[in-house]
């Protein structure tokens, strides 16, 4: 796997925190999965929102609403990083209804809203997969295979930037974007 991209077991604020206790190599900004109306209605965005404080969540909801695809960045205040990427899933419904392509662009969507500020490093959940947002519902797979096609492009446009910690909250999510990237990157 490149230095650049590392895919862990651990729930996202878990990884962020561990990152920037990791020789101060601390993260610029957090990647989650958002819902429309920036509540805190998935136990991720709880966590986030818990550990941001709450000028954060007041932040986020000057943004709101955000349409499924799009991202939005606040200041991340009290998390350990400058920036929090809100990015809105869409809801797995057998795929027929563009699902993946809105997925996609909600990897892409926020990693260009990355690049635009600046931003070099990055904590990222797996978006879209069983486990990884609180249930958009994807099949894991699936969901491992866009965002690996999607991050590793960026990664290729983006020879600068320096690290992308992808975090998967359980070890059978994280094994599927394993093998994806596997896949991907061969």
């Amino acid at each position: 796997m490149p230095s650049r991209i590392e895919i862990v077991d651990q729930d996202l604020t878990t990884a962020a925190n561990n990152a920037g206790k990791s020789g101060g190599n601390r993260l610029d900004a957090i990647i989650y999965a958002a819902s429309s109306d920036f509540k805190a209605s998935s136990p991720q965005a709880a966590a986030l929102y818990h550990a941001a404080g709450p000028n954060m969540a007041i932040e986020a909801d000057q943004l709101a609403p955000c349409p499924v695809g799009e991202a939005r960045i606040t200041r991340a205040y009290n998390l350990p990083c400058k920036y929090l990427i809100h990015t809105v899933p869409p809801r797995w419904g057998g795929g027929e209804a563009g699902e993946d392509q809105t997925l996609a662009g909600c990897y892409r969507n926020a990693l260009h809203l990355a690049k635009s500020y600046d931003i070099n490093s990055i904590a990222l959940a797996a978006l879209g997969g069983e486990g990884g947002d609180g249930g958009a519902g994807f099949p894991q797979l699936r969901a491992a295979h866009i965002a690996m096609t999607e991050l590793l492009l960026f990664l290729k446009a983006a020879p600068s930037f320096k690290r992308l910690l992808l975090c998967c909250p359980d070890e059978a999510l994280a094994q599927s974007y394993e093998s994806a990237f596997d896949k991907h990157a061969a």
